[in-house]
């Protein structure tokens, strides 16, 4: 989660931290600077925490959407876990555990249980299709879905048939086909970005590595010019339909932004080489039992609800309806 704020120091009476935003960075930076005795005051310029992580009502006593990061896996969020412990949530009547299945839409169902000519989206309803599905069957369908969106569907039918995959076959297995791809686009994935992150998809666990270790892309022209087309543009030209599908569905649904909007450089930091080796093994039910890294969850009260505990427990003194529109130097 990554909210823009701006920090100013300001001399009153008394030194004091003047943070502007109420986001996830600027609530979590006021409850850190409390915390070690500074005086703090925020400005948010509307009437509720959150920033890019806020909740959303539909109306009152409707249904409430939370529209910042949701799911928490621990293989990831270690310092997200500390903070929750922090301020006690630390059961199940403050976290839900999330299980990997999802409601893929009516259209994907289509696509993955009929002819793939068969199926109109206007004709399909919601409740015929509408299904909870793992995540893997979900990235088929909607990678299918995208090759025929982009007229790319006939080229890839006449590849993996000179590959040997007889699509007439009836024990044609569409399943395996895709997972063997997906394992393709990943690795032509890591073999694209290691000219630019010192080699480290070829040897994901060097931790000496700074891209291993941090996700940054090294500091060069060249690198800064590759990285900075799109995600769409880069999956688009490399023709990566099934990881594109499973690489959206973490991404935009995580409120990371939509991929032809964001530049290649966030992707990269974010799909780091741990997360496509683990990404191989889980497509490929390689993983071993030792390997698991905990479960994903998700807040009960939401992210705001975590701002809020963090805003009470320090004592933040938050402002609303408090627009900058100037920022000036004084000595």
């Amino acid at each position: 989660i990554i909210a823009l704020i701006g920090l100013v120091e300001a001399k009153a009476k008394k030194d004091r931290t003047l943070i502007i935003g109420g986001g996830v960075a600027g609530i979590h930076m006021g409850y850190r600077l409390q915390q070690r005795g500074e005086s703090t005051e925020i400005w948010e310029m509307s009437d509720v925490l959150g920033g890019k992580a806020k909740v959303q009502y539909e109306d009152e006593g409707g249904a409430t959407l939370d529209i910042g990061g949701v799911f928490f896996p621990t293989i990831a969020y270690r310092e997200c876990f500390k903070l929750f412990k922090e301020l006690g949530l630390k059961n199940l009547d403050d976290m839900k555990r999330y299980t990997n299945g999802l409601n893929i839409d009516p259209a994907a169902a289509c696509y993955f249980a009929n002819d793939f000519n068969k199926c109109d989206s206007a004709m399909i309803s919601d409740e015929q299709y509408t299904a909870p599905i793992p995540l893997l069957l979900s990235s088929l369908s909607r990678g299918m879905l995208l090759m025929q969106e982009e007229g790319y569907f006939g080229q890839f039918v006449q590849q993996t048939t000179l590959l040997g995959y007889d699509w007439t076959s009836p024990t044609f297995d569409l399943g395996s086909l895709a997972v063997q791809t997906i394992v393709n686009e990943l690795e032509l994935y890591g073999q694209l970005l290691d000219t630019y992150t010192d080699n480290a998809y070829s040897n994901p666990d060097d931790l000496s590595n700074p891209f291993n270790k941090y996700g940054f892309p090294m500091n060069t022209e060249a690198t800064k010019e590759y990285l900075n087309q799109t995600i769409l543009e880069f999956l688009r030209e490399n023709n990566m339909f099934f990881f594109r599908a499973l690489a959206e569905y973490y991404h935009e649904r995580q409120g990371y932004g939509l991929f032809e909007d964001t530049p290649l450089y966030y992707f990269a930091m974010w799909f780091s080489p741990q997360l496509v080796q683990l990404v191989i093994k889980v497509v490929t039910q390689s993983r071993l039992p030792e390997e698991f890294d905990g479960w994903t969850y998700l807040i009960k009260r939401g992210v705001a609800g975590l701002l809020n505990l963090m805003v009470v427990e320090a004592d933040l003194n938050v402002l609303f309806q408090r627009k900058v529109t100037e920022v000036k130097s004084v000595d």
